[in-house]
């Protein structure tokens, strides 16, 4: 049973001889888990708690919001929380010419680092359209 933050209650099967499973912790705090052996082979019902053990999670980060940033200030906040640039469009926006007017994901998710970032900017209207 694994417990703690950013989880939900889930158990995961191992075959015997081992294995092993990824989670993803969505916050900061303590993670619990315990090892028991369930005997699936019948219907006696067998288990036995093995183990149990809990760690300390830390450094858990989260986009941050890089709105009406240029895409170079964009590119570097976004790199210094452990994330990349991803895709760049623009839309006409004359009031956040070259300035982020979106990202995706929004600011304040959790991502795994290295986990791209897409942004949007303001642009100029093609011409003859001009910026009120």
């Amino acid at each position: 049973m694994l417990s703690g933050p950013g989880l939900t209650p889930a158990t995961a099967v191992f075959p015997v001889g081992g294995g092993s499973q990824s989670v993803f912790i969505s916050q900061t705090g303590t993670l619990s888990w315990g090892v028991t052996v369930v005997d699936t082979s019948s219907d006696t019902g067998y288990s036995r708690p093995l183990a149990s053990t809990s760690a300390s999670v830390s450094g858990v980060t989260t986009v941050p919001s890089v709105l009406g940033d240029t895409q170079t200030q964009a590119s570097a906040a976004l790199s210094a929380a452990g994330y990349v640039l991803g895709s760049v469009t623009t839309v006409v926006n004359c009031d956040s010419i070259n300035r982020v007017t979106s990202q995706s994901p929004s600011a304040g998710t959790v991502l795994l680092p290295g986990s791209t970032v897409s942004v949007t900017l303001g642009r100029k209207p093609t011409p003859p359209a001009q910026c009120p």
